[in-house]
């Protein structure tokens, strides 16, 4: 059987000569190349986007993965919503108690009502893991693979002080962020992770400082939309997998697609996770340097699931409907409603193995066995109705790996990704939420790392003349 290069080749010899042309191509069709394609747009570059599939916004593109802002903590996804009008809902953690599986509930941003020993481990490691995440150094992060490198996660709480219970908890936390157990995320990459977020306490989504949690009234897809409806008409090219991206025939760089379109550009910006490198063809190969990007089979699994209820329930309850899971497959739930449209709603996180083999079972046995957990998780405030409706949403059968929100770095490729920073390749820029120092969720991440991308075009095809420039202070 021919392989999709082969496929691709085979298609570009018989290819029209008439290649699409623009200076710059974005691969990638999620925020961070909608918003790198702007920028440019702006700056007077012409420019294209191509996505593989049939709809903007990448992992936001079926509303799930991180589609929230934070308005304190995401400044740029603040003022961007703000400036394009979009309407916001905020979550009222505060209207009621969050729940932690056997623990029953808790003022939510307080200390779960763990045993004693088991509050005096949770406050330990939460400060330890805060401090520990705000030393490490962006630049240099393999400072630290000394103290660390041999680590996963599970071993750096325990080696904080916690107790089997909080080891359990740091399960949630490594789920939600990268789709696996504790035991599975390098402990270096976890802390990295975490001071990209701003900090350990950010990162799982507990920020000290006071802020407003904002969802999309009409979803994170209408945000996607609104951010493409900036670009210059027709610059969006759906249904386009760019295979192969060649830079050796020219001074031009030679993009062909799976369908056998040919396009041409100066620069690439590559918008699309690490995860779909493995399924394009560089020529020339990537340094060595980048190429854990296209060796890594990046593990892990992410999905959300939805119930659809009459009535808020969990708030006649005196709950915020925020409830944590010890141990799977639903490892956090959290109020989706619009109040204003008379939807009521509890978003459910799946994640892990036990995410995993939740989705693999039979269609009824799935159901039944997600409620089960549900009924569990709630189990102190039963009895409780049955959902009127379960949407499994944010996962798609033949790409799932997608809607993982960090890829979990294995240590051994550390000291590739610290020299290289992310840097040029000839001419292709590298952006993508995982790229970026800014990574306070997942829209944050992508929009800083498309500016990033942008900036890092123009200073080549714009370039500033150094008595222009305005010092930084």
């Amino acid at each position: 059987m021919a392989s999709p290069l082969d496929t691709v080749r085979r298609h570009r010899s018989f290819a029209s000569q008439l290649k699409r042309s623009a200076e710059v191509i974005v691969v990638g069709a999620g925020l961070s190349g909608l918003n790198a394609a702007h920028e440019l747009q702006q700056a007077g570059i012409s420019c294209l986007v191509l996505d593989a599939h049939d709809g903007l916004g990448g992992r936001l593109r079926n509303g799930a993965c991180g589609a929230w802002i934070d308005d304190v903590h995401q400044p740029r996804a603040w003022n961007l919503v703000r400036s394009l009008g979009i309407e916001m809902m905020e979550e009222k953690l505060a209207a009621g108690k969050s729940v932690v599986q056997g623990a029953g509930s808790y003022e939510h941003g307080s200390v779960p009502n763990f045993s004693e020993d088991d509050r005096r481990s949770y406050t330990r490691v939460r400060d330890n893991l805060e401090g520990l995440s705000q030393r490490v150094d962006l630049n240099n992060p393999t400072l630290w693979l000394p103290n660390f490198g041999s680590m996963n996660v599970r071993e750096l709480v325990v080696s904080q002080g916690a107790t089997p219970v909080i080891q359990k908890l740091a399960d949630a936390w490594t789920a939600n962020l990268f789709g696996l157990a504790a035991r599975d995320v390098p402990a270096l990459y976890f802390l990295l992770v975490c001071k990209t977020a701003g900090g350990f306490l950010n990162a799982i989504g507990q920020p000290a400082l006071p802020s407003r949690r904002l969802r999309f009234r009409a979803g994170a897809p209408a945000f996607c939309n609104a951010l493409a409806g900036r670009l210059t008409p027709g610059s969006v090219i759906l249904s386009q997998a760019v295979q192969w991206i060649d830079q050796t025939s020219s001074n031009k760089v030679v993009l062909t697609t799976l369908a056998g379109e040919v396009f041409q550009c100066s620069r690439v910006v590559l918008a699309v996770p690490t995860a779909s490198y493995r399924n394009i063809d560089f020529s020339p190969a990537l340094s060595d340097h980048k190429q854990w990007m296209q060796e890594f089979d990046q593990p892990g699994f992410h999905a959300e699931v939805v119930l659809a209820y009459e009535k808020p329930w969990w708030r006649e309850q005196g709950l915020n409907g925020f409830a944590q899971s010890l141990d799977g497959p639903v490892w956090e739930t959290r109020d989706s409603s619009c109040d204003a449209d008379g939807l009521y709603s509890l978003t459910c996180v799946l994640a892990g193995e036990a995410g995993r083999r939740l989705w693999d079972m039979s269609e009824g046995k799935r159901r039944e066995t997600l409620l089960a957990h549900i009924s569990d998780l709630f189990s102190e405030y039963n009895p409780f109705p049955n959902p009127m409706e379960i949407i499994w949403s944010g996962f798609e059968p033949d790409n799932w790996i997608r809607h993982v929100p960090c890829p979990a770095l294995p240590t051994c490729y550390m000291r590739d990704l610290a020299q290289d920073q992310w840097a040029i390749e000839d001419k292709l820029h590298f952006v993508g939420s995982e790229t970026s120092h800014v990574w306070r969720g997942q829209i944050e991440g992508s929009l800083a790392s498309g500016s990033r991308g942008a900036e890092e075009v123009l200073s080549v095809l714009r370039p500033v003349a150094d008595e222009l420039m305005v010092p930084r202070l």
